[in-house]
């Protein structure tokens, strides 16, 4: 790859586009430029019906076109774009691909749960990653759970279970107040002996949006995301302040986008679930996630 070359990747998520272009200098070695998280709501409907909704396909194919723009202005062509829980459970995941790929100009690659996940892990650790790390990304539609040791994953699970899934099963507050309770996320056999003195990383917009709140931004900063730090007591406390407001109420927080409002407390709870499960008493928050992890295959050439 030619010196400081630039390439974009695209996660097409079931409730967020996300697109990242960096500058490359070689394998391993690239400077984010741009980052950006649209919501498109791809997965709306879909455990109802089976089939992605012609608005949605249309909301997200409108995002694309800007993305591909986007990427055109800054002098970039698309490297690759994958989709995932949404596209790959949908009937009709056709109809989407079809129009993805005649705006995009790529074909937009459904993957499973499991290279979701391990994505996301070479998105967030990177080479080199030192002693046991757990990764959790909270999506839209699913939930990835990857545990690595000294940069090697020994265990990754993708779970049907995501902020924008749940909050659309489950509308009412009251009744999310118990989901921690009566709901399973996390595999019956794994086990906080699994992940004792594992570092912790949560990845995800449910993530970024709490510590985003806790920094009160009136612009979102990655930078600034980066690495902030929560206990269980704080992000409980975060997600029961935010149950007891109104949807309309949520919007008016700093750090809390309009578009996220209804699904933060359902993203909050699958967090503190897995962290109660597998008795996580810290985290850390990280802004990166799977494009990263396509970023970084792209410039090793695989």
């Amino acid at each position: 790859m030619s010196r400081m070359s630039r390439i974009a990747a695209l996660d097409v998520g079931s409730n967020s586009v996300l697109m990242c272009i960096a500058e490359v200098s070689g394998p391993d070695d690239f400077r984010v430029i741009y980052d950006s998280a649209r919501t498109t709501r791809l997965g709306e409907g879909l455990d109802r019906t089976g089939n992605l909704s012609p608005a949605a396909i249309r909301r997200t194919v409108e995002v694309l076109r800007e993305c591909h723009r986007k990427a055109q202005l800054l002098g970039v062509g698309i490297a690759e774009a994958v989709a995932t829980a949404a596209v790959r459970e949908a009937e009709n995941a056709h109809e989407f691909t079809d129009a993805a790929e005649e705006v995009l100009g790529i074909p937009v690659r459904p993957i499973e749960g499991r290279e979701e996940a391990r994505l996301t892990f070479l998105g967030v650790a990177g080479p080199g990653a030192a002693g046991p790390i757990v990764v959790v990304d909270v999506g839209g539609a699913s939930t990835e759970i990857t545990l690595a040791r000294d940069g090697e994953i020994v265990r990754s699970e993708s779970l049907p279970v995501g902020a924008a899934r749940l909050k659309e099963a489950i509308p009412s507050e009251d009744i999310l107040r118990f989901f921690v309770r009566v709901i399973e996320v996390i595999p019956a056999d794994l086990h906080p002996e699994d992940v004792a003195g594992a570092r912790v990383v949560l990845v995800g917009g449910t993530a970024t949006t709490l510590a985003a709140i806790r920094l009160k931004m009136t612009r979102y900063d990655p930078d600034r995301v980066e690495g902030e730090s929560f206990t269980i007591d704080e992000i409980r406390a975060m997600v029961a302040s935010m149950q007891e407001m109104s949807v309309e109420e949520r919007s008016c927080v700093p750090g809390l986008p309009a578009s996220r409002a209804k699904i933060i407390t359902s993203g909050g709870l699958v967090i503190l679930q897995v962290l109660e499960d597998l008795g996580i008493d810290e985290a850390t928050v990280s802004a990166r996630g799977l494009r990263h992890g396509l970023l970084r295959e792209i410039t090793r050439g695989g």
